[in-house]
């Protein structure tokens, strides 16, 4: 048995930890040694709508039941405590708050469904979710010695898939067990996984390219001092044993700032690093490092003068080097240290007895978890809101996640410390996001040409990214110019191509993209006013909050209504918008309507437009065209002419952008971006839009773009 510090409040003592005990009315669902009395009397209705277990409930009784040592309440309110945001209560009423619980039959087993209820006993309705827990049949391992180690029984889908869970008793997620797991993932890794490209797999690093580590010694007491280090020449790859060296993901504090690297101590680093006063996840991760035997480590603050922009810049644009070349990324999530001490009952699964109802076989055992741990502590970590952590993330080929237990993730596998072999759930893949693994392996594909697959990764990766915060909004991009740099290697393609956060190749595509939130608030305002300053209306970085590509298939059947003729973009980290344009050439079209709309000063971002349409012939239809016209913000100056311009043609939907004229720039006519369009109506609208003195059906646009005159796209 263990006694350690209460899950929910570390300054209250708990009794001694078992795991697996039940408090009475646990007991009295799930008794050990006879039936369940909810499995005796099944029916059709119950097999398909669930069983209700318990009667509505607070939370309060749970935390009671956790505190007094019942592992199934502990099991229960950990699950509901991370949704106490979506459930929309704050930490000091979610007590307050009810449940009830219903099971269904799945197909190893059931899900226990916690239900969540407002006041009295009404379910919480509309897109507020439902909490699930899994109960699985296992067995015990055979190489198990501890009697805490479990197999969960195959699927009958996969019959070849291999689930161990584990049931640790640790109060910390930093001990022998969990350092000799990080040990067997690396093996595993590196021996095993043919996507994650082994230790071989890392690429060199550009010519003539340096970068610095911390060197921590060998053992603990060891000097610690600043090295420099360089790729050879020709091969790129490094001196010495100095790729061996681990990288860390972490959150900025105080200590941080007074700990870093700047131009003055930068010779006394290279002597001698003072550890006094350095924040705990320094700490940890120096020792963490002895245990794994790996001597170097990269810190940002200490491996980036803070003080000189020069140099900020100059390793910035390495970011991606570093961390997809790293040995391993260590990733604090949870708390100011690598190190979290914890209750074990809030990490191991708790295991119950069944006896089958009618049945003289011998009881079998069940396990109760929960199958999104992995969401709930690393998705959705604070760590991970932060912009540059994202890049962190995707990049590093390795990573071990420290919340209150350990998650192992590369582009083969995700794993935690419960379930060491895999967390996903084969069958019950709603439990996952599997972005970020998809984008990892996205990344380490190799020689692929620069079409869909480009943009659809790109499409991904904005998606993630924007939800994220930065300290500085000019940041916003050059934060993510590691993942940009290693999918230009990947596609063949130049820094060149890259601009201001879109890609030149299918940039039809990049161009069409779209605020997700229908909100637009004071802070999204004020936001605004500082990112325009920086990127131009047409990169997605110009605008708030999280950014969707807008969902065309691209394919044969697609044409591109504009053409590139030049571009300008400023660099990444001096990010000035009026150093950014675009010259294209395509149909700008006059809409009086939109410009009508926008002269109303009304708040509304997005309106449904019945423009009249003609045929290719000339002849009126009958049926008027749908647009729908949605602005990136609310325009407070409508300016005196706006355009729409016709982008993209895809199977029936005409997509473009809205212009506001800004006078002229370089001889040409310039616009800004004001928002997007969308039409169903197939080629009527593209015959509205595009003149018909044109005489040129769609397979053959690219000859007329030549007559046309080009423009400026700020």
């Amino acid at each position: 048995m263990a006694s350690c510090a209460n899950p929910h409040d570390n300054a209250e003592a708990t009794s001694d930890l078992r795991l697996d005990h039940l408090c009475n009315i646990c007991q009295s669902n799930f008794p050990p040694s006879q039936p369940w009395p909810w499995t005796l009397k099944p029916n059709r209705y119950c097999l398909k709508n669930g069983v209700s277990l318990r009667e509505p409930s607070s939370v309060m009784e749970l935390e009671e039941g956790s505190k007094a040592g019942c592992h199934l309440c502990t099991t229960l309110l950990e699950a509901i405590l991370p949704e106490k945001a979506i459930i929309g209560l704050e930490r000091g009423d979610i007590g307050k708050s009810r449940f009830c619980i219903h099971m269904l039959v799945a197909l190893e087993g059931w899900v226990l469904q916690i239900r969540h209820l407002t006041h009295g006993t009404r379910e919480i309705g509309g897109d507020l979710p439902v909490t699930d827990l899994l109960l699985e049949r296992v067995d015990r391992s055979t190489d198990d010695t501890t009697q805490r180690i479990w197999n969960l029984l195959p699927y009958i889908a996969e019959p070849q898939t291999r689930t161990k869970a584990v049931q640790t008793l640790s109060c910390t997620n930093v001990n022998p067990e969990a350092i000799q797991q990080i040990r067997e993932w690396l093996r595993t890794c590196t021996e095993e996984h043919v996507e994650c490209g082994g230790y071989g797999g890392a690429k060199p690093l550009p010519p003539n390219s340096s970068f610095r580590l911390v060197d921590v010694g060998a053992h603990l007491g060891d000097k610690v001092r600043l090295i420099e280090v360089s790729g050879d020449q020709g091969a790129g790859n490094l001196q010495h044993d100095y790729d061996r060296y681990i990288t860390l993901s972490y959150r900025w504090t105080d200590e941080v700032k007074e700990t870093r690297l700047t131009a003055d101590n930068k010779t006394d680093f290279e002597e001698s690093i003072s550890t006094n006063g350095w924040p705990k996840v320094y700490r940890d991760a120096v020792s963490i490092a002895h245990q794994l035997g790996v001597r170097y480590l990269w810190i940002d603050s200490l491996c980036i003068i803070q003080d000189q922009r020069e140099d900020w810049i100059k390793q910035a644009a390495l970011m991606g080097d570093i961390y997809s070349r790293g040995f391993l990324n260590l990733a604090a999530v949870e708390g100011p240290g690598l190190e979290v001490l914890r209750n074990p009952l809030r990490v191991a699964p708790c295991l119950l007895t069944l006896h089958m109802p009618r049945s003289d076989s011998h009881a079998t055992k069940v396990l109760c978890y929960r199958p999104d741990d992995i969401r709930k502590a690393v998705d959705r970590a604070p760590l991970y809101k932060r912009g540059w952590c994202f890049q962190e993330r995707v990049l590093s080929r390795k990573s071990v996640h420290f919340g209150d237990q350990l998650f192992w993730e590369c582009a083969s596998l995700r794993a935690s410390e419960t379930f060491p072999l895999r967390t996903d759930v084969p069958m019950r893949p709603e439990y996952l996001d599997t972005a970020i693994h998809d984008m990892k392996v996205a990344l380490r594909s190799e020689n692929r040409p620069p079409g869909a697959s480009l943009h659809r990764l790109w499409c991904s990766v904005v998606r993630c990214y924007s939800q994220t915060e930065l300290t500085k909004p000019s940041d916003r991009v050059i934060a993510l110019r590691g993942i940009a740099n290693t999918m230009a290697r990947q596609f063949g393609l130049v820094s060149a191509d890259f601009l201001a956060g879109i890609w030149k190749p299918g940039i039809a595509f990049q161009l069409l993209w779209a605020r997700e939130s229908k909100v637009y608030s004071d802070a999204d305002k004020r936001l605004t006013d500082q990112l325009e300053n920086h990127f131009p209306s047409w990169s997605w970085a110009s605008c708030p909050g999280e950014t969707r590509f807008i969902e065309l298939d691209i394919h044969q059947f697609s044409w591109s209504l504009i053409r590139l003729d030049g571009a300008q973009a400023s660099d990444d980290a001096a990010c000035s918008a009026n150093a950014s344009l675009l010259v294209l050439r395509g149909w700008p079209v006059r809409c009086k309507q939109v410009e009508d709309w926008l002269a109303r000063q009304n708040r509304d971002r997005k309106k449904i437009f019945q423009f009249p349409s003609t045929s290719t012939g000339g002849v009126l239809s009958t049926e008027p065209v749908a647009v729908t016209m949605e602005l990136d913000k609310p325009v407070s100056e409508p300016p005196v002419l706006v355009c729409l311009l016709p982008v993209l043609s895809s199977f029936g939907f005409v997509t473009g952008l809205i212009l506001g004229s800004v006078g002229t720039r370089q001889g040409m006519v310039a616009y800004r971006r004001l928002g997007y369009f969308l039409s169903g109506s197939g080629t009527r609208l593209v015959d509205m839009l595009v003149p018909e003195s044109m005489g040129q059906s769609l397979d053959n646009l690219e000859a007329v773009y030549d007559t046309l005159r080009p423009f400026i796209l700020l």
